[in-house]
């Protein structure tokens, strides 16, 4: 065996210097670029936030240890709440990813792994805050809370849809409504 050369090791998922300028340079002018990145790429945290920063939508295409490392979905979120979606189950069952993902876009609740996070105040409250149609994805109990659903009519008169039938007849709620939309009166109790 002596005197013999090794073989040469390959180095798996990386790129050259002038390929790394080009997938770098063709990912910060279009993140869908991503998509077809290597992986020595789309694992680099810096330039998969560049491209979630483009569009929320670039999280897809990250690699399943970044989108499963809390932390990076926590910063990822900055740039979108829908993202969440594509991030693993560890992430989106962490309550400060969920809240940072709701404050961003309010029907990102949908994504959030834990059922309970729907019956919890605070992260409904910052999603009715951020979008009244985030209703549609808090608990049965969340949806008779007249305060809140107040809050999601006083957005938008449609958010009756999403509020509990028996708040249909609230004057406080039913007056709101209908001072945006005479249809909104289609919704009162006979």
């Amino acid at each position: 065996m002596t005197g013999q050369n090794p073989k040469p090791r390959v180095r798996r998922n990386t790129v050259s210097p002038s390929e790394y300028a080009a997938w770098r340079q063709g990912i910060q002018n279009d993140w869908r670029v991503l998509a077809k990145a290597p992986y020595a790429m789309r694992v680099e945290v810096r330039l998969v936030l560049e491209a979630q920063r483009q569009n929320w939508r670039a999280l897809q295409y990250a690699p399943e240890e970044l989108k499963s490392d809390t932390q990076f979905v926590l910063e990822a979120m900055q740039f979108g709440g829908l993202g969440l979606q594509f991030a693993t189950e560890g992430p989106r069952g962490d309550r400060e990813v969920v809240l940072a993902a709701v404050r961003k876009d309010g029907t990102a609740i949908r994504f959030a792994f834990y059922e309970a996070y729907r019956e919890d105040p605070e992260i409904v409250w910052e999603a009715v805050r951020q979008d009244w149609r985030a209703l549609e994805f808090a608990s049965k109990e969340l949806k008779q809370d007249k305060e809140l659903c107040l809050f999601a009519v006083e957005q938008c008169w449609e958010a009756l849809q999403y509020v509990a039938e028996e708040l249909h007849g609230d004057r406080d709620v039913m007056s709101v409504a209908v001072k945006q939309s005479g249809e909104a009166s289609a919704v009162l109790p006979c």
